[in-house]
């Protein structure tokens, strides 16, 4: 669970590591569109993010954690996730198998209703 949320940025922080003090930052969007296969960290460990997704994170800690808008930032990379466009569930019943239903998409603070 993140330690703190902002919404207003679309930002949200994990607590840092014990053994490291190295804290978890990330940015709540709909991103970008995959054309073809994901490029993975693993197979691509120098790809890092966008620009301007970087952007969007040092926005975001600028107006909530300012200490920490212009820290380094290493071990970059994408969160492959599903969200939608609307930031809304797709829920639809299979084309194909009678009686099952696939749900897929939304966000965080869409499935913290769902509780």
């Amino acid at each position: 669970m993140p330690v703190f949320d902002d919404y207003k940025w679309d930002v949200y922080y994990f607590p840092p590591f014990e053994e490291n003090g190295v804290m978890k930052i990330a940015g709540l969007s709909t991103g970008y569109t995959i054309r073809g296969e994901p490029r993975t960290q693993s197979d691509f460990p120098g790809d890092g993010i966008p620009k301007e997704a970087e952007e969007h994170l040092r926005r975001g800690m600028r107006a909530s954690i300012p200490a920490l808008a212009e820290k380094e930032m290493f071990d970059k990379r994408v969160c492959w996730c599903v969200d939608t466009p609307d930031l809304n569930f797709l829920i639809t019943p299979h084309p194909d198998v009678s009686g099952l239903y696939l749900a897929t998409g939304g966000t965080t603070p869409r499935a913290e209703h769902m509780r």
